[in-house]
């Protein structure tokens, strides 16, 4: 299990960084644009390649690749390998870090994960070793100017940061936050970013082993520090920018755009002087440096990204878009809070392009009322290569807004729950009645539905239903109804304590204890054919049925969005926009697979069905098998059936909605619910609560 958690969490690599002394710690400080812009282009560091880890001192560079340990000059010349290294019986490389004294590794057992630390010559050759100990390393090691190593170790509340001095010595500093990541400062000293009670602080580690906090950073708890240089103390990076830490100054700098220059966020970065940096990317090492502006028009994207992260499907389309159009590159604004975002959808900033939240946190009503996106029925149709019949027709129908397109996902999943034939009726949908009749066929004290808890309940609500009792139209709202009354008190009746146990709701569900289940150990979401093999194994082919969420009409089988991207109606390069969001919806032929969904295109869903539906041949010829998992087994299969395909093409086909949360009205309901739960006011009050704030909230929207 070590071994595994320091896997996973070296993965993350978060990398450490210098700072300096000569200033008074600052409460204040704030993030400001690079006034000396710097336009940055990158090309392979071609001594890096396939490098996994690396390390820079001075004027070298230290990185490990195949088991082996090689240095090289900044420029990657006078590359040598350090042949007198070898890892040690038993043990594998986790961790790099250069100083004065000669090159650290920390090793990991293969077996148990304990840990050890060896010092070692230019040549490889052992200076020192540390017997064992036990840690669970993460981020990037980093080294003192007095030779000492430092790394923070997974402990029960992320607060340790573990110390090895030249004679082997080994010590535990403890802080008062949770460590985000250490870095050596540029005067020799170590600093750490923390996560404490005020936030996102910097402390600095004194001569006598006591923390001293510098300065409270105006940044998200997910900041990686990098090593600063002659222009900042500090850098620091997150999975959307870089950013320089001027402690002087009192201002955290602004200095590039990862997708600007043709990167993804996530690896770690040192400082090699004169605005240049080596940066680790995926399959080796990067040179970014300063470069010509790119002439290109620029569209801005506007995306939300609570933690700095675009999603990684979004981060292809721009990298890939910006990589082959001649006339215009993206840039993407990115929110870290809905309102914002909301905000400047309906106010019309000045932006090209919005990317929908895939989790549908936006409200769609506001597209056509507002009037902020433009309908992209017309861009299809006078497109040379794309045409509306190119698209899933169910996908159309469930996105139409009264004959306009406002927004096309890439991708799309399906929402759905399980029920067993012996229980429920076949067809996708249900009225509540049809519903509540099922479930009388269930054993006194039966679930709903396995797992699910009030708060559960109160989120699928919120996806199927709330949005049911807004006319965006007219702006009239009807949560006084007896209608959603009747659903305050259904919400009621589910428990409040978590059941989430994925195994025992399998179980319950299979033992006709719960009446459906919401998947449980499956994804929640149906994104391709290939689940309805493990839909057959673990309920029996035929046994069981995929429905919809109830309702007063016909019941709801929904769309939940994957990534998709809309036109802004007030972008003045509304030409250029399409050509980025029909990137996009074009047919591709090896679409990687997507966590969020299938694809919308025909031809690309398609191509990847046909896969799915042939065998695989191993190297020498034989058959390769794939396999799935079900109650946390795998089971292997040769390929899906036509008759997988067919349920699977039909489920599509029978989707009649697009579901999606409007957070602000579920943040009223919810809190309006908290004193209908602990039993301090009636149903009919909260309705009557929640009528009055929802009303108000949409007025101002419209």
């Amino acid at each position: 299990m070590k071994k595994r958690l320091s896997i996973l969490i070296l993965i993350i690599v978060l990398v450490i960084l210098p700072g300096c002394k000569g200033y008074k710690p600052s409460a204040e400080i704030a993030i400001v644009s690079n006034e000396d812009s710097v336009s940055y282009i990158t090309e392979v560091w071609s001594a890096g390649k396939d490098a996994e880890l690396f390390t820079l001192y001075g004027e070298k560079v230290y990185f490990n690749r195949n088991k082996k340990l090689f240095s090289s000059a900044l420029d990657g010349s006078n590359t040598k390998r350090l042949r007198h290294y070898s890892p040690t019986d038993g043990y594998y490389l986790i961790g790099l870090s250069a100083g004065k004294f000669g090159l650290w590794v920390i090793e990991a057992r293969t077996d148990t994960g304990d840990c050890m630390a060896r010092l070692l010559e230019d040549d490889g050759t052992t200076i020192l070793e540390t017997e064992p100990f036990e840690a669970i390393p993460y981020g990037v090691p980093q080294t003192d100017s007095e030779g000492k190593l430092y790394f923070p170790s997974v402990h029960s509340d992320f607060n340790t940061l573990l110390q090895i001095d030249t004679g082997g010595t080994i010590k535990t500093i403890k802080t008062d936050g949770r460590i985000i990541s250490v870095a050596t400062g540029s005067d020799g000293s170590i600093y750490a970013l923390l996560s404490d009670v005020s936030g996102t602080s910097l402390y600095s580690l004194e001569a006598s082993g006591k923390w001293k906090k510098e300065a409270k950073l105006p940044l998200p708890d997910n900041i990686w520090l990098e090593n600063g240089d002659n222009l900042y103390n500090l850098y620091a990076m997150d999975g959307g920018s870089l950013y320089g830490i001027d402690l002087i100054n009192k201002k955290v700098v602004l200095i590039l755009n990862w997708l600007d220059c043709g990167l993804s966020g996530g690896g770690n970065l040192y400082s090699i002087g004169n605005d240049e940096f080596l940066y680790q990317t995926i399959g080796g090492i990067t040179h970014l440096m300063p470069g010509e502006e790119d002439a290109r028009q620029v569209l801005i994207l506007a995306a939300l990204a609570p933690r700095g992260f675009l999603r990684s499907e979004v981060e292809k389309f721009i990298l890939s878009f910006n990589e082959q159009n001649d006339k215009y590159r993206v840039k993407t604004e990115i929110y870290d809070s809905i309102d914002k975002l909301a905000l400047d959808i309906i106010t019309g900033a000045d932006i090209d392009i919005f990317e929908i939240d895939a989790n549908g946190h936006i409200p769609l009503g506001l597209f056509s009322n507002k009037g902020v996106l433009e309908d992209l029925y017309p861009y299809i149709d006078a497109d040379p290569e794309l045409d509306r019949e190119d698209f899933l027709d169910a996908v159309l129908r469930a996105y139409d807004d009264d004959g306009s397109l406002y927004v096309l996902p890439t991708y799309v999943s399906i929402r759905a729950f399980v029920g067993l034939r012996n229980i429920v009726d076949d067809g996708y949908y249900w009225t509540w009645d049809e519903f509540f009749d099922s479930y009388s066929k269930m054993p006194e004290g039966a679930e709903i539905i396995a797992g699910v808890n009030r708060e559960f309940m109160l989120d699928l609500l919120s996806l199927y239903t709330f949005n049911d009792f807004v006319d965006w139209e007219t702006g009239v709202c009807s949560f006084d109804s007896p209608e959603f009354i009747d659903l305050l008190n259904f919400l009621a009746s589910f428990p409040e304590e978590m059941l989430m146990d994925p195994k025992k709701n399998l179980t319950d569900f299979m033992n006709g204890n719960a009446f459906l289940l919401n998947y449980a150990q499956f994804p929640y979401f149906v994104i391709s054919p290939e689940q309805f093999v493990g839909f057959d194994v673990a309920f029996g082919f035929g046994n069981y049925v995929l429905k919809g969420f109830p309702s007063d009409s016909s019941g709801r089988l929904g769309f939940v969005t994957g990534p998709s991207f809309g036109i802004a109606s007030n972008s003045k390069q509304k030409n250029g926009a399409w050509e980025f969001v029909r990137s996009t919806l074009l047919p591709c032929k090896n679409p990687p697979p997507s966590r969020f969904g299938f694809p919308t295109n025909k031809e690309t869903l398609n191509m990847n069905i046909s896969r799915l539906t042939q065998p695989l041949k191993d190297e020498d010829g034989g058959l390769f098998l794939r396999s799935i998992n079900i109650y946390n087994n795998d089971y292997e299969y040769e390929y899906i059936t036509q008759a997988q395909v067919e349920v699977f093409y039909a489920l599509i086909d029978a989707c009649n909605c697009v579901l999606y949360e409007d957070s602000f009205l579920t943040s009223i309901i919810e809190e309006e619910c908290a004193a209908f739960f602990a039993g301090d006011k009636s149903a009919e009050e909260t309705a009557r609560l929640i009528q009055n704030r929802a009303s108000i909230y949409v007025e101002e929207q419209r």
